[in-house]
C-alpha cells in the first residue's frame, strides 16, 4: 500500500508553486526493483524527480534539498518525472551548472534505458545511440572526479561504454578495506547513520564483487540488481 505525502516547491524563475509526491517509506521496504544504472521502479514507492519543470513558465530547475521543502496535506501522486525528449531539452537549459546538469543527464540516461530496454540495438535511432553514448561519457567524467561517487554507477558506465579493461582494473582495486572506507565516508557525506558489523560488511562486499564479476557476461543493457518482491 502506498504511503505518500506531498512537497510544495517554488519555481526559482517565476515563483509559481508546484506540488510533488514523495514516499514516507524507504524503497527497500516497498515492492521494488533496482536496475544496474541505479534507477528504481516501484508501484508502492516514489521519489521526486531530481529535475522539475515549472507548470507556469516551463523553465527547468533542480529540486532543492528535501529538508528545505515544505510538506503539506494536499494529496498528490505526481513526482514531476519528465519524459526522455524533455530531459534532453533540460540538459541544454541547465548546462554549466554541474549539479543540475549531472542530475538532468542522470535522469535522461535512466529514461533512455527504460525507453529502449526491450528494443534491439539495430532498431534504436543512430542519433539516440550517439547522444546516449556522449551522455554516459559526460556522466563518467563527472562522477570520476567525485571522491565518493556511487561505485556501482561508475562500474555500470564503464561496462556500457565498453571500457572492459578499466572495469576489470576497478574491480581488482576494490579491496574489502577500500569498500569499508568508501562506504563509511559516503554515508558520512550523505548524513546517513548506517552501522553494520564486520560479518554484515563482508557479506555485502562479497555480494558486490560477485555481482560485478557476473555483470561482465551480461548484455550491454542495464540488468536487474535487486528485487524486493
Amino acid at each position: 500500500m502506498k504511503q505518500i505525502s506531498t512537497f510544495l516547491v517554488t519555481c526559482p524563475h517565476c515563483g509559481a508553486l508546484k506540488r510533488i509526491a514523495f514516499s514516507t517509506i524507504p524503497w527497500s521496504k516497498a515492492e521494488s526493483i533496482m536496475w544496474s544504472d541505479g534507477h528504481i521502479e516501484s508501484t508502492e514507492w516514489c521519489e521526486p524527480a531530481l529535475i522539475q519543470q515549472c507548470p507556469s513558465c516551463k523553465h527547468f530547475f533542480a529540486l532543492p534539498p528535501k529538508h528545505s521543502l515544505k510538506v503539506e496535506d494536499v494529496p498528490c501522486e505526481n513526482t514531476g518525472s519528465l519524459p526522455y525528449q524533455t530531459l534532453k531539452q533540460a540538459i541544454t537549459e541547465l548546462a554549466g551548472d554541474d549539479v543540475a546538469e549531472s542530475n538532468t543527464r542522470l535522469e535522461a540516461w535512466w529514461a533512455y534505458n527504460k525507453l529502449y530496454q526491450d528494443v534491439l540495438d539495430d532498431d534504436i535511432p543512430v542519433e539516440e545511440k550517439d547522444f546516449n553514448r556522449s551522455n554516459m561519457q559526460w556522466l563518467l567524467d563527472y562522477y570520476s572526479k567525485e571522491p565518493f561517487s556511487p561505485y556501482s554507477l561508475i562500474f555500470e558506465l564503464h561496462r556500457l561504454l565498453g571500457n572492459i579493461e578499466e572495469y576489470k582494473k576497478l574491480l581488482g582495486e576494490m579491496t574489502y578495506e577500500r569498500f569499508v572506507e568508501w562506504r563509511a565516508k559516503r554515508n558520512q557525506k550523505k548524513g546517513i547513520d548506517s552501522s553494520l558489523d564486520e560479518q554484515q560488511l563482508r557479506r555485502m562486499y562479497s555480494k558486490l564483487i560477485e555481482e560485478k564479476k557476473d555483470a561482465l557476461d551480461k548484455l550491454l543493457k542495464p540488468y536487474i540488481m535487486h528485487k524486493n518482491i
